[in-house]
């Protein structure tokens, strides 16, 4: 069987056009090869499953003047946490008219009218602005997936690093605004009453929604607890600090790491011994156990002295649900 020939290095991994390869001193004949996939016509593309990322990479490479990711493909891109089932469709691109979409296999490509929508580029790629693919969104997720996205729009990892996030809930509401006949604007609508500035993970955001709708008092994000000579002890997830009762949202990799699970265990010692109250939740606390999770929190803040709604068999009563 005949070897095939190494492809030039700058080609290797990730989709080129054929005219890039030709020029590169690729055969006709090699760019047939068993090795190179034809995601769509003058691309070639290592052959594989290929991730959203990769199938949106793809499609780059032929992107035409005046197309521009949209939808989930540029909420992926911008690092938007998504549920996994909303990755496995087709890549979305967005023109304006009067400019017609073109039909390719594999992309949804839509139409828009211009309502003062707006584009950015990001990574080298074009795309919709943050705050109206926000919108696009809302046709596609459930409205506490709506929220998660939100939030992250608007906080990204500012509260740790002061990085600017994509965009703020202004931006958010005035998208909404302009485009009031847009698929899911209902859900958008909905959404903009619960998105708040703070939550850095989408468990976080969802903990903060079960402890609002239940009607307890809603924490402050990212709370920074200071011992009495000024120096940062912790920043919880959420506090109730009249009450100095908070809560911390144990992800895995709390668990998994070693030197992080012995951190916050000196970490909560150190709050605890500033007299605070701290509760640690993780996600089958908040997935599979909600109500007993609330009655934890409830009681807590009731102990220190706080009004909360009605505890009942050691669940919150009238908890309301989305």
């Amino acid at each position: 069987m005949r070897r095939r020939s190494p492809l030039p290095a700058e080609l290797i991994g990730h989709a080129f056009s054929v005219k890039d390869g030709v020029a590169a001193g690729v055969t006709p004949s090699r760019l047939r090869g068993g090795d190179l996939a034809a995601p769509h016509r003058g691309v070639r593309a290592p052959v594989g499953e290929r991730t959203h990322a990769q199938r949106r990479a793809d499609y780059s490479v032929r992107l035409g003047v005046g197309e521009y990711f949209s939808h989930v493909t540029a909420a992926e891109l911008f690092g938007v946490p998504l549920p996994e089932e909303s990755l496995t469709g087709p890549i979305h691109v967005s023109v304006f008219r009067p400019q017609r979409a073109p039909q390719v296999r594999g992309i949804v490509h839509h139409e828009l009218m211009l309502r003062g929508q707006r584009v950015a580029t990001v990574s080298g790629s074009p795309v919709i602005h943050p705050a109206f693919v926000w919108v696009q969104l809302a046709e596609l997720l459930s409205l506490d997936d709506l929220v998660v996205a939100g939030d992250f729009l608007i906080t990204g990892t500012k509260p740790f690093d002061g990085r600017r996030p994509w965009t703020t809930s202004d931006e958010l509401r005035a998208a909404v605004e302009s485009t009031p006949g847009a698929r899911g604007v209902r859900t958008a609508r909905a959404a903009l009453t619960e998105i708040r500035y703070g939550c850095l993970s989408p468990q976080e955001t969802r903990l903060r929604l079960l402890v609002e709708r239940a009607g307890l008092p809603s924490p402050v994000l990212n709370h920074r607890v200071y011992d009495a000579r000024g120096n940062l002890v912790a920043m919880l997830d959420g506090a109730f600090p009249e009450q100095l009762v908070g809560y911390e949202y144990m992800g895995d990799h709390h668990r998994k790491d070693r030197s992080t699970y012995r951190y916050d265990m000196v970490r909560r010692a150190r709050v605890e011994d500033l007299g605070w109250s701290q509760l640690d939740i993780s996600s089958d606390d908040l997935e599979k156990r909600p109500l007993e999770t609330l009655a934890r929190i409830a009681r807590r803040l009731h102990t220190a002295g706080a009004t909360v709604p009605v505890i009942e068999n050691g669940v919150v009563a009238r908890i309301r649900r989305r």
